[in-house]
């Protein structure tokens, strides 16, 4: 895993940006996963600074989106509501990109999510996988705690302490009861089988969990960030978090 410090946010896109250009150059018809929230923002910033991107052939695969029980079932959330992944698509990459260049999304479904796995490998499986890291227990996309690192897509139970981060990410959220309790999320597993992985933190709250994996060292279920280790190609940008981390 190597370590990228960028001098500013802003930077950190460019950085990112470069990769995903130079990636589709060479693979025009790529597939890129992608979390929802705020760690990707200055990605897609950096995305729409740019005229000269097109990425109509691209395929972006969505980590993760909220669910809700239904009996003795899940149902995908109701796209309009606020925390939805497929309203995050809508306010930020279809602003970020002119429909002509604009990729193709994908959001994994609690009504199939094996069916994700096929999707993602009929494609020709993940070439980047951009990873942001959850504040206050290394969550990667849904997955809490506990998590093995060959797990697949699948409909979690949210962590507590992943539903408190997510009250700064959606601020209509009131209190932490407001947050779905599950989610449909690809596993470490998934990630892991990508081609090449992009992990992703800055501002000074993401100094003590970068900490943290960082001494880890290893992956350690009990941290899921820490799956980083396990990929052969990792790079892991971090940028302004308040205090000098190596």
């Amino acid at each position: 895993m190597q370590l990228v410090h960028t001098s500013s946010v802003e930077s950190l896109g460019d950085h990112v940006v470069h990769v995903i250009e130079a990636l589709v150059r060479k693979e025009p018809n790529a597939v890129i996963g992608w979390p929802s929230g705020r760690s990707t923002l200055p990605v897609l910033e950096a995305v729409a600074r740019r005229d000269d991107i097109d990425l109509a052939g691209v395929t972006i695969a969505m980590m993760d989106e909220y669910a809700h029980r239904v009996d003795d079932h899940f149902l995908d959330c109701d796209p309009a509501a606020h925390y939805s992944c497929h309203r995050w698509v809508e306010q930020h990459w279809n602003t970020a990109l002119a429909p002509s260049v604009r990729p193709e999304v994908l959001i994994p479904s609690a009504a199939a999510p094996s069916g994700y796995e096929q999707i993602i490998e009929e494609r020709g499986g993940i070439d980047l996988f951009l990873v942001a890291i959850g504040t206050s227990d290394g969550h990667v996309a849904f997955n809490p705690p506990g998590t093995p690192s060959d797990s697949r897509t699948r409909v979690v139970q949210i962590a507590q302490s992943t539903r408190m981060d997510n009250l700064g990410t959606f601020p209509e959220f009131i209190e932490v009861e407001d947050v779905p309790s599950h989610g449909t999320s690809v596993g470490l597993g998934t990630i892991l089988s990508s081609r090449q992985i992009i992990a992703l933190a800055h501002g000074p709250q993401k100094a003590d969990i970068v900490k943290r994996t960082l001494a880890a060292g290893k992956f350690s279920a009990d941290l899921p960030s820490t799956c980083i280790y396990l990929s052969d190609n990792c790079q892991f940008f971090v940028s302004e978090l308040g205090e000098d981390i190596r």
